[in-house]
């Protein structure tokens, strides 16, 4: 497996590749393999994206914690963890891609957290570049 050293990024997030950016942090990217990892900190907490062809992964440390798996045509089941307790629910990705920029990269994640009787839709638009 061939692995870089993690490069220091600035990480612009959005709802949409179209809508106002809703954060500009620093952060790191690096690529691992045939994936790549993105790390932030957003909101009082730290953030690992994990991003491949066909599976993503969000984790979140903080006050909340969770991993989320987002694999192409599967619900996974999930445990968000909060100060008053667990709350569990399943997770269903709608879009998954990403693409190589000449300096970093960029990526779309859509997906709903189901919950019974709920249900939450999610967007996310990431931009990577290196600083």
């Amino acid at each position: 497996m061939i692995s870089e050293e993690p490069k220091k990024a600035v990480i612009r997030l959005k709802e949409t590749k179209k809508s106002e950016t809703v954060a500009m942090l620093s952060g790191e990217y690096c690529k691992i393999g045939n994936s790549y990892n993105i790390s932030f900190s957003y909101d009082n907490a730290d953030f690992l994206l994990g991003i491949s062809d066909d599976t993503f992964t969000i984790s979140r440390t903080g006050d909340e914690s969770y991993t989320l798996l987002l694999e192409k045509n599967v619900e996974h089941n999930v445990e968000i963890g909060t100060k008053f307790g667990p709350i569990n629910c399943s997770v269903v990705p709608s879009i998954m891609k990403y693409k190589l920029l000449k300096n970093g990269l960029e990526a779309i994640i859509k997906y709903k957290l189901k919950h019974p009787g709920d249900s939450l839709d999610i967007g996310m638009f990431i931009s990577c570049t290196e600083e």
